[in-house]
């Protein structure tokens, strides 16, 4: 994965070599231990089809993490690291735990298909009505600081 080609453009060259090897084996799936991420044959073809679209298949490349705290749900990245981002972190929120799965993928998406850095202060959204604050702190579920988006 090292060279003088981006991140995202190192990985997006991996995911067409490791689907290749998928379609011409009997592999079973794809391990990806910086990202603790075991993604079945299956879903690995399906979801590297987004490269074919301009896409950014989010979920062969960052693991998003969901848990129950008793005072609300959490989501967490795990592997925004690898393609130079900063990690993100949603904390007790009202939103039920599909709603932040979706809500952190599309984020991520974004960020990573946009180059987007971003700063502690701002603020982001699906739409321009919709503010969601961002601060960076010491991460509660990722190593570090991480991005905090309260939702």
């Amino acid at each position: 994965m090292s060279g003088q080609k981006s991140p995202l453009e190192r990985f997006k060259i991996l995911s067409k070599v490791l689907s290749s090897i998928l379609i011409t084996s009997d592999s079973i799936g794809i391990y990806n231990g910086v990202q603790s991420l075991l993604i079945p044959r299956d879903q690995y073809l399906n979801d590297v089809e987004e490269l074919k679209k301009n896409g950014t298949p989010v979920t062969l490349w960052v693991y998003i993490g969901l848990r129950k705290s008793a005072t609300g749900n959490c989501a967490y990245t795990y592997g925004l690291k690898e393609l130079d981002k900063q990690e993100m972190e949603i904390i007790d929120s009202k939103l039920n735990l599909d709603e932040l799965y979706s809500f952190l993928l599309n984020i991520t998406s974004y960020v990573i298909g946009n180059n987007i850095t971003l700063r502690s202060g701002e603020t982001l959204g699906y739409t321009t009505d919709q503010k969601v604050p961002v601060t960076i702190s010491k991460g509660r579920f990722v190593e570090g600081q991480s991005f905090k988006l309260k939702i």
